[in-house]
């Protein structure tokens, strides 16, 4: 699975990292802290999946879904981030997104997630 991490935390990058990298089925084919960036990468490399902040360096989360799904990218996206509203929950929804978690508590529930996509024998760790 080819996937593209957005996320403008270097601490936070670093843990997603680590912890995606510890599945082998697991291409991360980007990593993106801002709206035009990760617009831009997303069209480029057409990932399968996406892990998304909602609050970015320059832009929004929230944005870029939008340009993105107006650009017809079928990626499986995640959103993991520190605006857990209801009205941020109901926007990025809006948009298809496949999972909406709070980055302070549900790190781990979010990469189960991203994780049950891969098949059982290339989800297991390395």
């Amino acid at each position: 699975m080819n996937l593209v991490i957005i996320e403008d935390n270097e601490l936070v990058l670093k843990q997603l990292l680590r912890l995606v990298g510890e599945r082998a089925a697991i291409r991360v084919v980007g990593t993106v802290a801002d709206e035009a960036a990760a617009v831009s990468l997303i069209r480029r490399v057409q990932p399968d999946a996406i892990l998304l902040d909602l609050s970015l360096a320059a832009g929004s989360g929230i944005n870029v879904l939008r340009r993105i799904r107006a650009a017809g990218t079928p990626a499986r996206v995640l959103v993991l981030t520190n605006q857990s509203a209801d009205i941020a929950r109901r926007a990025c929804e809006s948009f298809g997104i496949d999972g909406f978690y709070d980055k302070s508590s549900q790190v781990l529930d979010c990469l189960e997630q991203l994780f049950s996509w891969l098949p059982q024998a290339a989800g297991e760790r390395k």
